[in-house]
C-alpha cells in the first residue's frame, strides 16, 4: 500500500518517468459521462471483491484480482486484466480488449462473447452512471448489462435484477514532460530604437515534449524584458520563457537596440549655469526646471531660449509642461522689477470629498478658496475616490458666483480608469450660470468654448481672455477626475519693467540706524558704490574692532558692514569676479559646513531701540540670517569676565578714526579721554582719544 501511494505522489508531481521500474499503468474510477473519451483505455471493476474483468472466455469475463487504493488501481504490465479501448460513439460505444485483441459483446442469456470485429449491435454498448456505478447496456438488448456474477464474481451480461454493480476505471495518462522550447519563426521586427517595446508580431515559439510531440505555445510565453518595458541599448536579446507542470524552458531572440541621441540641456540663472545635464531625446524636462521666485529684488517671470531680452520684453515664455529634449538647448531665467499691481491668485480645488456627493445628483452653493460658488451634477467614480461626470444634460459643474477673472483650469485624471482621449471641455462667459443644464442649452447660455483638457495628452488649460464664470463638462462618455483646480485672478494685474536674464546690481536697504551687515552670493564691485553708501571690512586687534573702508571687487559671500542714509535704498553693481580683500577681513558669512568653537565669542550687528548695536549670540540656538555677516573673537582676548569691545571706524578721506560712540547713543563701553588726558563719560562734539586712537565725535 505504501509503495502504491508513493508512486501516485511521484506520478502527480511528474517525478516518475515511463522508463522507471515502477512504471505501472494507473487507473482511476470515473463517475460521469463527461470522463468518457473515445480512444482511451478503461477497465471494468467490481470493487466489493477487488476484481477486474479479464478476457472473455467460456461465455464470461474472467476475474483478475486487483488492489484498489483511494479509487485508484495500479496495473503492472504483466497483469491479466483486459484493457478495454473505448471506440464508436456515445450511443453505440465499442469495447476493444487489448489483452486478446477482440471486441466484447453480448452472447445471449447471461453470456458474454468476443470477436475480432464488430459483427452487429451485440458488440455495441451505451454507457451511463448511477452514483459511483457504471451502467453498460447492450445496444441489441437494452435489458442486458455487463455485471459481476452474484456468487463467483466473474463478469456476465446480466439483467437489471441479475448480477452485481460494476465500476469503470479510466487510465490516467502520464503527463507529457516539457523538453525544450525553440523560436521556430523569428518576429517581424528585430531592430529597435531605445525606449521602444518588443513587438512579438510574427513570432512563433514551439514546445517539444518527451514523447517527441510539439505544440505552438507562443501565446503562453513570457518575455524578458517584458512587452511593456522600454528597451535599452544594452538589450541584445529577448528571453522567451515557458513553464508547464513546474518545468521551465527558455529560448532567446536576438535583437538590436539603437541608442537615442543625447542632448545637453543647460539652465542659466543670472548668468550662471544652475544645472547642465545630458538627456536622451524625447525626455520630459518639466521636472528639471529649477524652482525660482525672486532674486535680488526682482521677480522671476519665466524661461526663454535667448541669452538676453529687451527691457520692455512682451514676448512669450517656454511652456515648461511640454518641454522635451529634442536638441542642445540653453534656457535662460528672466527676471523683472515689479512696478505696480496687487494681483492675487485664488485656487479652488474640487474633489469628491469636498463636493460630498456619493451618488448621482445635483448640488449647489459649494465654495472653496475664492469667492466663486459652484453648482454641479455629478457622482462618485467607481473607484470611490473621484468625481464622475457623464456627457448628457445636466451633468457638469458651473460657477454661479464669480471668483474673479478665470486664469487656469487643471485636472488630475483618475489613473486606474480607462478613459484615453476623453475630454473635459471648459466654457467661459461673463454672466452667471444658473445650473449645469446651461452647458447643453443655447450658445448664449453655454458661453464660449475655451478649449479642452484631453486625458493622456494634457492636464491643464491656461485661459486667454477675460471671463468671470466657468463651465465644465465631458465632451462624450463619462469621465472620472481625482481633482479639478480652478484658478481665479483678483486685484489689479501686476506690471513689470526692466526685464533681463542677468541682474547687474543687487538692492540694499539700510535700517533706521543707517548701518547694516551684508553678504551676497554674487561677486560685488565696491569701487562704484552709489553716493552716500560706504562699505567696510573688519580688522580685529585684541578687543578692538576697526572698520576700514573697502573699494574693490570682492568675491561672492564676502561679509561687509555698510553705512548709508537711514532707511536708504541703494544698488551695488555685480562684478564678474572678485579678489581676496586687501588687508584681510574678519567678517564671516554662515555657509554650509560652518563650524563653531567654544573658544570664541560670536558677535552680531543689529538694531536695539533704534540704535545700531553689537552683541554676542550663541550659534547653537541663533542662526545668522541670509545675506548677513558676523564676527568671531577669541575669548582669550578679554580679561576674565570682561566682554567689552571698542568699535572704531577708519575714514578713508582723512585717515582719522571715527567711533560708533556719539553724544546721544553709546553702543559699547570704551575708555574715552579729551586731548588734555581727562577721562570723559559722556563726550560731546569734538576730538577725543578712544582706546589710544584719535576719534571725532559728531
Amino acid at each position: 500500500m505504501r509503495k502504491q501511494l508513493l508512486k501516485l505522489l511521484l506520478l502527480s508531481f511528474g517525478l516518475l518517468s515511463s522508463g522507471s521500474a515502477w512504471a505501472d499503468d494507473t487507473y482511476q474510477r470515473i463517475t460521469s459521462t463527461g470522463d468518457l473519451e473515445v480512444g482511451k483505455d478503461y477497465i471494468i471493476v467490481h470493487e466489493d471483491a477487488n476484481v477486474a474483468m479479464g478476457v472473455v472466455n467460456s461465455n464470461v469475463g474472467s476475474k483478475v484480482s486487483v488492489t484498489i487504493a483511494s479509487n485508484t488501481i495500479s496495473l503492472p504490465s504483466t497483469s491479466d486484466v483486459n484493457i478495454l479501448t473505448l471506440g464508436g460513439s456515445s450511443s453505440e460505444y465499442t469495447l476493444y480488449g487489448k489483452k486478446d485483441s477482440k471486441y466484447v459483446g453480448y452472447g445471449g442469456s447471461n453470456y458474454m462473447v468476443s470477436a475480432a470485429s464488430v459483427v452487429d449491435n451485440k458488440y455495441k454498448w451505451t454507457i451511463s452512471f448511477s452514483g459511483n456505478n457504471a451502467v453498460i447496456t447492450n445496444c441489441d438488448d437494452e435489458g442486458r448489462m455487463i455485471k459481476a456474477h452474484n456468487y463467483h464474481k466473474y463478469f456476465i451480461s446480466g439483467t437489471l435484477e441479475n448480477g452485481l454493480a460494476i465500476q469503470l476505471y479510466k487510465k490516467v495518462e502520464a503527463p507529457k514532460v516539457l523538453s525544450s522550447i525553440a523560436i521556430t519563426t523569428a518576429p517581424t521586427k528585430t531592430s529597435y530604437t531605445e525606449d521602444e517595446q518588443f513587438d512579438k508580431t510574427g513570432l512563433v515559439v514551439t514546445a517539444t515534449y518527451n514523447d517527441a510531440s510539439t505544440a505552438d505555445i507562443t501565446s503562453l510565453c513570457t518575455f524578458t524584458p517584458s512587452l511593456t518595458t522600454p528597451l535599452l541599448p544594452s538589450n541584445t536579446s529577448i528571453e522567451v520563457s515557458y513553464t508547464e507542470n513546474a518545468v521551465t524552458k527558455t529560448a532567446n531572440q536576438a535583437i538590436t537596440v539603437a541608442a537615442k541621441p543625447r542632448y545637453t540641456i543647460t539652465w542659466m540663472v543670472n548668468g550662471v549655469a544652475n544645472k547642465s545635464n545630458d538627456y536622451k531625446e524625447g525626455v520630459s524636462l518639466t521636472p528639471e526646471f529649477p524652482s525660482l521666485t525672486t532674486l535680488y529684488g526682482k521677480t522671476f517671470m519665466g524661461w526663454v531660449t535667448t541669452s538676453t531680452v529687451a527691457s520692455n520684453y512682451s514676448g512669450s515664455f517656454v511652456n515648461t509642461t511640454s518641454a522635451t529634449s529634442i536638441a542642445n538647448t540653453t534656457y535662460y531665467a528672466v527676471f523683472a522689477t515689479l512696478v505696480s499691481g496687487n494681483e492675487v491668485l485664488k485656487v479652488d480645488n474640487l474633489t469628491k470629498e469636498s463636493i460630498g456627493v456619493t451618488s448621482y445628483k445635483s448640488w449647489s452653493n459649494k465654495q472653496w478658496t475664492s469667492s466663486a460658488k459652484y453648482a454641479g451634477c455629478s457622482t462618485m467614480g467607481y473607484d470611490e475616490k473621484s468625481i464622475q461626470m457623464n456627457a448628457t444634460s445636466p451633468s457638469g459643474i458651473v460657477s454661479t458666483t464669480s471668483g474673479g477673472k478665470l486664469s487656469k483650469v487643471e485636472v488630475e485624471w483618475t489613473s486606474d480608469v480607462s478613459q484615453s482621449s476623453r475630454e473635459l471641455q471648459i466654457y467661459g462667459k461673463n454672466t452667471a450660470y444658473s445650473s449645469p443644464a446651461d452647458l447643453y442649452d443655447t450658445d448664449s447660455k453655454k458661453g464660449t468654448l475655451l478649449g479642452a483638457i484631453v486625458c493622456g495628452t494634457s492636464t491643464e488649460l491656461v485661459i486667454d481672455g477675460n471671463y468671470t464664470y466657468v463651465g465644465l463638462c465631458s465632451s462624450e462618455n463619462s469621465i472620472t477626475l481625482d481633482k479639478i483646480s480652478v484658478t481665479w485672478t483678483n486685484g489689479t494685474p501686476d506690471t513689470y519693467t526692466n526685464y533681463c536674464t542677468t541682474i547687474t546690481a543687487v538692492p540694499v536697504t539700510m535700517g533706521t540706524a543707517g548701518y547694516a551687515t551684508f553678504a551676497c552670493t554674487e561677486a560685488l564691485d565696491l569701487s562704484t558704490l552709489p553716493d552716500g553708501l560706504t562699505a567696510y571690512r573688519a580688522v580685529v586687534d585684541g578687543k578692538t574692532v576697526t572698520f576700514k573702508p573697502i573699494s574693490q571687487a570682492v568675491p561672492a559671500n564676502t561679509g561687509l558692514l555698510l553705512k548709508g542714509a537711514n532707511n536708504g535704498n541703494y544698488e551695488i553693481t555685480i562684478a564678474n569676479s572678485g579678489a581676496e580683500v586687501e588687508g584681510g577681513n574678519a567678517f564671516l558669512v554662515n555657509t554650509a559646513g560652518t563650524t563653531f568653537s567654544a573658544d570664541n565669542d560670536y558677535y552680531y550687528f543689529g538694531l536695539k531701540k533704534d540704535t545700531f548695536t553689537f552683541g554676542t549670540f550663541d550659534p547653537a540656538t541663533v542662526a545668522i540670517p541670509a545675506n548677513k555677516a558676523y564676527l568671531k573673537i577669541a575669548k582669550s582676548a578679554f580679561p576674565a569676565g570682561a566682554r567689552e569691545l571698542s568699535l572704531v571706524f577708519e575714514e578713508e578721506s582723512t585717515g582719522m578714526d571715527a567711533s560708533l560712540v556719539n553724544s546721544e547713543k553709546r553702543i559699547l563701553n570704551s575708555e574715552i579721554y579729551d586731548l588734555q588726558g581727562r577721562r570723559v563719560v559722556k563726550p560731546v562734539k569734538g576730538l577725543y582719544i578712544v582706546n589710544g586712537k584719535k576719534v571725532m565725535v559728531e
